[in-house]
Protein backbone atom coordinates (compact mmCIF):
# COMPACT_ATOMS: atom_id res chain seq x y z
CA UNK A 1 0.00 0.00 0.00
CA UNK A 2 2.87 2.53 0.98
CA UNK A 3 3.70 1.80 -2.92
CA UNK A 4 0.57 3.11 -4.07
CA UNK A 5 0.90 5.95 -1.90
CA UNK A 6 4.14 7.18 -2.97
CA UNK A 7 2.90 6.35 -6.56
CA UNK A 8 0.30 8.73 -5.73
CA UNK A 9 2.54 11.78 -4.45
CA UNK A 10 4.71 11.18 -7.77
CA UNK A 11 1.67 12.02 -9.60
CA UNK A 12 0.21 15.36 -7.92
CA UNK A 13 -2.64 13.01 -6.43
CA UNK A 14 -4.46 13.63 -3.23
CA UNK A 15 -6.41 9.84 -1.98
CA UNK A 16 -8.19 9.20 0.90
CA UNK A 17 -5.66 7.11 1.64
CA UNK A 18 -2.73 9.23 1.33
CA UNK A 19 -4.51 11.80 3.65
CA UNK A 20 -5.14 9.58 6.09
CA UNK A 21 -1.42 8.45 5.69
CA UNK A 22 0.01 11.95 6.90
CA UNK A 23 -2.49 12.28 9.38
CA UNK A 24 -1.41 8.85 10.84
CA UNK A 25 2.04 10.25 10.94
CA UNK A 26 1.16 13.66 12.30
CA UNK A 27 -0.61 12.02 15.02
CA UNK A 28 2.02 9.39 15.76
CA UNK A 29 4.68 12.68 16.08
CA UNK A 30 2.57 14.68 18.64
CA UNK A 31 1.30 10.86 20.34
CA UNK A 32 -2.45 11.84 20.16
CA UNK A 33 -4.31 9.49 21.92
CA UNK A 34 -6.31 6.28 20.72
CA UNK A 35 -9.45 7.94 22.03
CA UNK A 36 -8.70 11.40 20.25
CA UNK A 37 -7.77 9.43 17.34
CA UNK A 38 -11.34 7.78 16.66
CA UNK A 39 -13.01 10.80 18.09
CA UNK A 40 -11.14 12.41 14.90
CA UNK A 41 -11.93 9.22 12.55
CA UNK A 42 -15.83 9.40 13.78
CA UNK A 43 -16.07 12.88 12.90
CA UNK A 44 -14.54 12.91 9.68
CA UNK A 45 -16.96 9.68 8.73
CA UNK A 46 -19.86 12.05 9.17
CA UNK A 47 -18.66 14.73 7.14
CA UNK A 48 -17.85 12.23 4.53
CA UNK A 49 -21.12 11.10 4.92
CA UNK A 50 -23.05 14.73 4.86
CA UNK A 51 -21.33 15.69 1.62
CA UNK A 52 -22.38 12.70 0.27
CA UNK A 53 -25.88 13.06 1.12
CA UNK A 54 -25.87 16.96 -0.06
CA UNK A 55 -24.58 15.15 -3.70
CA UNK A 56 -27.21 12.76 -3.77
CA UNK A 57 -29.78 15.21 -3.09
CA UNK A 58 -29.01 17.64 -5.73
CA UNK A 59 -28.66 14.83 -8.15
CA UNK A 60 -31.91 13.59 -7.18
CA UNK A 61 -33.27 17.42 -7.80
CA UNK A 62 -31.82 17.33 -11.42
CA UNK A 63 -33.18 14.40 -12.20
CA UNK A 64 -36.64 15.63 -10.96
CA UNK A 65 -36.16 18.88 -13.08
CA UNK A 66 -34.75 16.91 -15.83
CA UNK A 67 -38.11 14.19 -15.90
CA UNK A 68 -40.38 17.11 -15.34
CA UNK A 69 -38.47 19.06 -18.60
CA UNK A 70 -39.16 15.78 -20.29
CA UNK A 71 -42.36 15.56 -19.74
CA UNK A 72 -43.01 19.10 -20.49
CA UNK A 73 -41.63 18.83 -24.22
CA UNK A 74 -43.34 15.80 -24.63
CA UNK A 75 -46.45 17.45 -24.27
CA UNK A 76 -45.91 20.46 -26.85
Amino acid sequence: MAGVDVQNQLLGETTCGSLLHQLQKIWDEVGESDDERDNMLVQIDQECLDVYKRKVDQATKSRSHFLQTLAYAKLV
